[in-house]
């Protein structure tokens, strides 16, 4: 079965997106790509850890527009046309999907065409044999690794929350791109990602949080032992979800409130009563 980055390989191997050799060259080419770069590297929003990602998943936005033009992608596009119509995902107070978890979920959890691929993954083929600047290519592989989990926040201190996953117990050591300082005791539905400076470097809570509200560690386990998952398929039901709208309806159906670091929500995904905007 021929990949979808297979076919395509010849279109995109001159393209000026898959031939930067460094990312400082690229900053002041007065191109898109190039102010993208400088406005990220210039920003004293980030830590240093977070601006590869945050370039990369714009990189793989202008990929995108590209990809849109070939037959074998058009299924995909016209799904998240859909999708964007449908959820409206911009954030509190318009939609409760914020841009940062669909941007993500869009880009590295939404599979498509016969190979099952995302854009992530397609992108990453044809990266990995360019001369694309390896921050580049390392954070591809890392966002194509991730994916949404929930966490218990069991303490902070410098900046650094410290959280473990429910049910794999998986420690982790985060700092969050949108500034939620963490509070013991939240559980909190996010993608993280590791830092890419070494492995000492905090992890990275790349999605605005989403805070579990009124429902305890137990109460999800035993909802992971409804659904039949294990440590073993807890990264799939995670990544792609019972279906592809899971987890997308879950946080339209549990939505609570919002403050500008995070969004609350409420109830267990398979128990409608609990869910105050269920159907």
């Amino acid at each position: 079965m021929k990949k979808i980055s297979e076919a395509i390989a010849a279109k995109f191997k001159r393209a000026r997106l898959f031939n930067l050799e460094s990312l400082q060259a690229v900053r002041d080419d007065g191109t898109e790509l190039g102010g993208l770069v400088h406005r990220i590297y210039s920003s004293r929003d980030y830590p240093l850890d977070a601006k590869p990602y945050l370039i990369t998943q714009n990189m793989i936005s202008i990929f995108g527009e590209e990809l849109s033009a070939f037959r074998s992608a058009r299924a995909y596009f016209n799904v998240m046309e859909q999708f964007e119509e449908e959820y409206m995902p911009s954030g509190p107070p318009w939609s409760p999907l914020t841009r940062s978890y669909f941007s993500y979920w869009q880009s590295f959890d939404c599979p498509f065409g016969k190979a099952r691929e995302t854009l992530g993954s397609i992108f990453y083929d044809l990266a990995q044999h360019s001369k694309l600047d390896r921050r580049i290519v390392d954070a591809t592989a890392a966002l194509n690794a991730s994916r949404m989990g929930i966490y218990e926040v069991l303490e902070t201190k410098g900046g650094v929350i410290s959280l473990r996953e429910l049910l794999t117990n998986a420690p982790f050591h985060s700092t969050c791109l949108a500034g939620y300082p963490g509070k013991p005791g939240d559980l909190v539905f996010a993608r993280i990602a590791p830092g890419l400076s070494g492995p000492e470097a905090p992890s990275l809570i790349l999605t605005t949080p989403y805070i579990l509200l009124n429902y305890k560690p137990e109460d999800w386990l035993t909802f992971f032992l409804r659904q039949g998952v294990d440590e073993a398929g807890l990264y799939g039901f995670f990544k792609y979800g019972p279906t592809e709208r899971y987890w997308h309806d879950y946080i339209m159906d549990g939505y609570v409130n919002f403050a500008s670091d995070r969004v609350y929500l409420t109830g267990i995904p398979d128990v409608p009563g609990s869910l105050p905007h269920a159907g």
